[in-house]
């Protein structure tokens, strides 16, 4: 036969609010108030007793971890770069060199905003009217770690024959 041990009645005080979620979380698991507080009060006991790290044990405190983890807000950066990557083109570059454009440019340390992305949109508008491919301008210019645009000297003068 199983040993029975003695009960003794405990009075606890908490708030309401938080008496009513203990409550719920009892009806869930179909249980009164009293036998739901009664086991987690024997598994804290269990758990301080034994030093046991039990799959239950490790799953209550993920469970209790994630609900203080908070979900923060987009910062002012990233929308700030999703505004330059998706600005107009304007048809002089195609979209994934412009991409490829802004990235070296954080890349090298520069702080992109929608202005700066603008002033850089019309310095390739510029170029283009100049009648130069912007698309292969920008490949040079990141394999020179260029941090503007501009047109190389090597393309300005030609190339002397021997």
């Amino acid at each position: 036969m199983e040993k029975t041990t003695a009960k003794a009645a405990v009075s606890v005080r908490m708030d309401a609010e938080v008496r009513d979620e203990f409550q719920r979380w009892a009806a869930e698991e179909r249980r009164s108030l009293g036998n739901y507080l009664e086991a987690l009060f024997m598994q804290e006991r269990e758990r301080r007793l034994c030093g046991d790290v039990t799959l239950e044990s490790l799953s209550q405190k993920m469970d209790y971890l994630i609900s203080l983890v908070q979900v923060k807000p987009k910062r002012k950066e990233d929308t700030e770069m999703a505004k330059v990557l998706a600005l107009d083109c304007r048809g002089v570059v195609r979209e994934e060199r412009w991409k490829e454009w802004v990235i070296h440019l954080t890349r090298c340390g520069m702080r992109m905003n929608k202005y700066v992305a603008e002033k850089q949109m019309d310095k390739l508008v510029e170029i283009d009217r100049a009648e130069w491919d912007c698309n292969v301008l920008i490949d040079e210019l990141i394999k020179e770690g260029a941090k503007s645009l501009y047109v190389p000297n090597s393309w300005l003068k030609p190339v002397k024959s021997k």
